[in-house]
């Protein structure tokens, strides 16, 4: 299995360890100060207070900044959870902004609309190594007396307008998991130019407590136990000598990948804007049709390449919803979590390995689309030549669907009512989880398409029988034999996997299409309700027809 990130670990890495391990400090001793060091140094700034993991750098520099209960935080939804979650650690509230498109980080046209009296820090993340609009950013901050604390927990060694990220900021945090542009096992650090908010960092990163004259603890803050251990800061140490290396090879993959996939129309590939200089902490593509990125990553999975998802939305996090966040809903952030697909990206990935991911993924959109749905991995879809079945749910619901239901041409034949997007989604929920009840939606295979329904409803188990109702909502279908095929597909469902015997359906007299149709395919006449049907105050006869095994 190709993971997704990977640690490099050489043997000069594990020497220097070792080292440490055979010394008189593990924890509290020198290496830290010269990880230290060499971090503020690499970096072009004043302070680097090195702790034991990315998550506690950015308490410590919530905390540093003076957040209290009740303060707002301008932060972004695309991030994992940490940067959110020690603001509410830290008794301060997230207030979601949404990201950019071409970049996925925060938008910075859309902070300052957000900014309230309660705001004291805007906490922007430098999503997969590319730094965000810093310039605009502190702009916004100074002009309404903000601090800003970076999270550039994927963007160590990464370069806004030829300037190394973790110089930038009021402060910068920093992660050393495996996966990051070095690691130290786990270890963080929060870079900063202020005297004042380094003494504040290392109080508070050792239970907030100092040594006296007499080398007596004294504490005068609530603090933690954040340290990182010097068998840890070797290994950063160690690491560091190499991290320009490891970047020029992860823009190398990225290279590879471009070569790749630049042809391959049905995805998108991110970008490196202009004054950015990407870490590439993560290869990020997105999906077009967003129903092809789930079916995308089981295949690479099966395939042996460990694909991943970074993020789902923070604030779609069930905890968020259940926390405040229920109605928040960003329109990008949206787009984007719902189409993401993160591939693998790290120094020790090879060209070949880039060429077979590539490959994998080409093959999926040239070759095995159009297979999928006739194997195993087909299972709940009714499969026909053009079109395929499935059935519907809440997340089906769509303005193109309301607007089938809202078109008096598409429902010539039918009552219609102005219908919303919050209606549709409660009736499709409604319908789902109904077991007299089968609504599925006729999709073309070629593009996924969503073109019309068909419902069985309601379904009588003990008389084996079903009413049947269709609708090609698209009129792009109509004409060309969709509904003959849907219907066909749905009759042999019918018999053969539910087990009825007869279908039943009413059509009114007027739309002799239908009637010549169905009697194609069948199905005959049972009786005739006369005047059964009011359409727009006229009436109309009901022809009754079925069909049986």
């Amino acid at each position: 299995m190709i993971p997704y990130g990977h640690q490099n670990i050489d043997q000069t890495d594990i020497k220097e360890v070792i080292k440490v391990l055979r010394s008189d400090w593990l924890t509290q001793g020198p290496k830290v100060f010269e990880f230290e060091k060499a971090l503020a140094e690499y970096c072009g700034v004043k302070y680097a207070v090195a702790v034991n993991n990315g998550t506690a750098a950015l308490h410590l520099a919530y905390l540093a900044a003076g957040l209290k209960a009740g303060d707002e935080v301008i932060t972004a939804p695309n991030t994992f959870a940490a940067t959110s979650n020690m603001l509410l650690t830290a008794g301060a509230k997230p207030v979601f902004c949404d990201i950019r498109l071409d970049t996925y980080n925060i938008d910075e046209a859309k902070i300052e609309k957000l900014i309230s009296g309660k705001t004291r820090v805007i906490a922007p993340v430098d999503f997969s190594g590319q730094p965000c609009a810093l310039d605009q950013i502190k702009k916004i901050a100074k002009k309404y007396k903000l601090t800003v604390v970076e999270d550039a927990c994927h963007a160590l060694g990464a370069k806004y307008k030829n300037k190394k990220i973790g110089s930038l900021s009021d402060m910068t945090v920093f992660s050393f998991h495996p996966v990051k542009s070095i690691t130290t096992g786990e270890g963080g650090a929060v870079l900063t130019n202020s005297k004042k908010y380094c003494e504040k960092l290392k109080l508070l990163r050792n239970h907030g407590m100092y040594k006296d004259k007499y080398n007596k603890n004294v504490m005068i803050a609530l603090g933690h136990n954040y340290r990182l251990a010097d068998i840890q800061a070797a290994l950063g140490v160690s690491q560091l000598k190499r991290l320009d290396s490891f970047i020029k090879k992860r823009r190398q993959v990225v290279e590879w990948y471009k070569r790749e996939l630049r042809d391959v129309k049905e995805i998108i590939l991110p970008e490196e804007i202009k004054d950015n200089y990407s870490a590439w902490h993560i290869y990020v593509i997105r999906t077009v049709n967003l129903k092809e990125r789930d079916r995308l990553a089981e295949y690479l999975k099966n395939k042996g390449v460990a694909v991943n998802f970074h993020y789902p939305a923070v604030y779609a996090q069930p905890y968020y919803r259940k926390n405040g966040y229920k109605a928040v809903k960003l329109e990008n952030e949206e787009i984007y979590q719902a189409s993401c697909l993160t591939l693998p990206c790290y120094a020790g990935l090879t060209e070949k390995q880039v060429k077979f991911i590539s490959g994998l993924i080409k093959k999926y959109f040239k070759i095995y689309k159009n297979k999928l749905f006739e194997n195993k991995e087909s299972r709940g879809l009714i499969m026909g030549e053009r079109v395929y079945l499935r059935k519907l749910t809440p997340a089906d619901a769509s303005n193109d669907y309301c607007a089938w239901l809202n078109d008096k041409e598409v429902n010539k034949y039918l009552e219609t009512r102005k219908c919303t997007l919050a209606e549709l989604k409660k009736y499709l929920k409604e319908k789902s989880s109904k077991i007299d009840c089968l609504l599925v939606g006729i999709f073309d295979k070629k593009n996924d398409s969503h073109i019309g329904n068909i419902k069985l409803e309601p379904i009588d188990r003990r008389e084996k029988k079903a009413v049947y109702g269709i609708l090609i909502g698209d009129k792009n279908y109509w004409g060309k034999g969709i509904g003959e095929e849907a219907t066909k597909l749905i009759i042999a469902h019918a018999f053969k996997k539910l087990g009825l015997t007869s279908l039943e359906l009413g059509v009114i007299s007027q739309n002799k299409k239908a009637v010549k149709l169905y009697k194609k395919l069948k199905f005959k006449i049972k009786k005739i309700e006369k005047r059964a049907i009011n359409h727009n105050g006229v009436f109309y006869d009901k022809i009754i027809m079925s069909i049986k095994k």
